[in-house]
This record gives structure tokens, C-alpha cells and sequence, in this order.
């Protein structure tokens, strides 16, 4: 498993991020605590993510690298 942190800082920015982890083949999870987020909650916040793909995932975090916090981190 792999965690990373993002943040959008426009609705577009989600729907691009949304339709990159749609395209998976493994499970891409956002987290913020327990609280569920709304669309305008989400933007300019860092959220954590979680991505269960092993070497896979790297194809994912690369195509993610616009919205991570801290790039380095994405794999």
C-alpha cells in the first residue's frame, strides 16, 4: 500500500484526479479523518490517499503529479 497526500485547488482539477483513478485496475481511497467531504470541503485541503496496487501504482502516482503535496513521495 501506498499513501500520498494531494490537493485540489479547483473542481477541475478533482474531476481530472477522479477520471486518472478511474482508470485503475486497484483501489484509489482519499481520506480525511472520518468526516465525509463535500465537493467545496475539498478544495484546499490536503487529503490523504491510499492506493493498493503494488508496482502498478506507479503509473498512477506519476500521472498524479500535479496534485501531490509532496511529489517525492509519490513513489
Amino acid at each position: 500500500m501506498r499513501e500520498f497526500t494531494v490537493m485540489f485547488r479547483s473542481v477541475k482539477e478533482i474531476g481530472e484526479f477522479v477520471s486518472i483513478a478511474n482508470r485503475q485496475s486497484f483501489s484509489v481511497q482519499l481520506l480525511y479523518g472520518s468526516t465525509v467531504l463535500d465537493a467545496s470541503s475539498i478544495l484546499s485541503r490536503p487529503l490523504t490517499g491510499r492506493v493498493c496496487g503494488g508496482e502498478q501504482s506507479e503509473d498512477f502516482c506519476r500521472a498524479i503529479q500535479p496534485y501531490l503535496v509532496e511529489p517525492a513521495n509519490a513513489g
